[in-house]
């Protein structure tokens, strides 16, 4: 069956699942939710390669969205979303007790938001990221275009939020009671407080770095890499 909802040819794909629980469908059938996991194998092979030239022994590979359960859910009870924005894309997945249920991926991303201001404004790129980075969605005065041309990116993104939260509530009859935010672009000024008042859900950030155990040394910088390193924690 797995045919049917991978998007590239099985025999191109390394394929595993995780078993989820049964259920009873309408007829009395006992059947079993499966979450199914599909990496191209060409994928594989490049990790496979990078490890080889680095001359490290790769014991396993990982998708993401598992990694950042572990560092930022496990152990927790109850649902969430979480949403990890990256430079390129931004991943989100449903959390059940702490384990990866249902997952779902958009383009838009905080680079998304970086060419908009660079576009908008007419500035360079970098410059664009210092001005995002500095002001993000809370800008006033002359700033306050910042956020006039972040904020359709914003929506797509929280959008996608919202039909992946209505899809798990008519699939799996459960209810989201949070949205955890990580990834670098999870740091946008305001971002957190908008996103609470689109959604009508409290919006949390991902703390991986209180599951381990680390020099004290770095604590200043913990809130700044929560985010960006989410996913190594995990792994």
């Amino acid at each position: 069956q797995a045919r049917a909802v991978v998007p590239l040819p099985v025999h191109d794909v390394v394929v595993e699942w995780l078993m989820l629980g049964g259920f009873e469908d309408e007829k009395g059938v006992r059947k079993q939710k499966i979450l199914l996991l599909a990496t191209p194998k060409e994928l594989v092979a490049r990790y496979e390669r990078i490890c080889s030239i680095a001359g490290v022994k790769l014991r396993g590979l990982e998708v993401e969205g598992m990694s950042l359960a572990r560092a930022i859910a496990h152990g927790e009870r109850g649902e969430a979303l979480l949403v990890d924005i990256g430079a390129r894309s931004t991943g989100l997945y449903v959390l059940d007790d702490g384990r990866v249920k249902l997952s779902s991926q958009t383009d838009f991303s905080a680079g998304s938001l970086t060419r908009a201001v660079a576009q908008g404004m007419g500035i360079a790129s970098r410059r664009a990221e210092e001005l995002k980075r500095r002001r993000g969605l809370v800008g006033t005065g002359g700033e306050y275009e910042l956020s006039t041309l972040m904020l359709p990116y914003v929506d797509v993104i929280l959008q996608e939020v919202r039909r992946l939260r209505d899809t798990y509530t008519q699939s799996y009859h459960g209810v989201i009671g949070k949205v955890i935010l990580t990834g670098g672009g999870s740091s946008l000024l305001g971002l957190a407080e908008y996103a609470s008042a689109e959604l009508g859900l409290p919006v949390a950030f991902g703390a991986p770095f209180t599951r381990i155990s680390y020099d004290p040394f770095i604590e200043p910088l913990t809130s700044e890499l929560s985010g960006l390193l989410a996913a190594a924690i995990g792994a």
